[in-house]
């Protein structure tokens, strides 16, 4: 269904732009010039989507290993082992800069 609609769409923005460039070849000249920014703008969003994504992927991964810090924190503050407190939040702080 998608695939009928793509080249529905697609013929007639064809068909439009061969009776402008038959009616008026001089505007051919902006239509290529808007078509040509419009792919560079589509590259430009998807590379930029795919970062993101790349990014949110990074940090789940970073709020994961936090979390696992904090309940073997837990844990150990459970059975009044205190003496790792600073090595585990300079490990916490240390995850969160790494999203950055």
């Amino acid at each position: 269904m998608m695939t009928f609609f793509f080249l529905q769409i697609g013929l007639t923005l064809l068909g439009i732009i061969l009776v402008v460039g038959y009616v008026n070849p001089y505007l051919m000249i902006p239509t290529f010039i808007i078509a040509v920014i419009f792919y560079k703008l589509r590259q430009f969003y998807l590379t930029t989507s795919r970062s993101v994504k790349r990014l949110e992927g990074i940090s789940k991964l970073i709020e994961v290993e936090v979390d696992c810090f904090v309940i073997r924190y837990k844990k150990k503050k459970e059975l009044n082992i205190n003496d790792e407190t600073p090595i585990i939040q300079t490990k916490i702080v240390s995850l969160n800069f790494l999203i950055v």
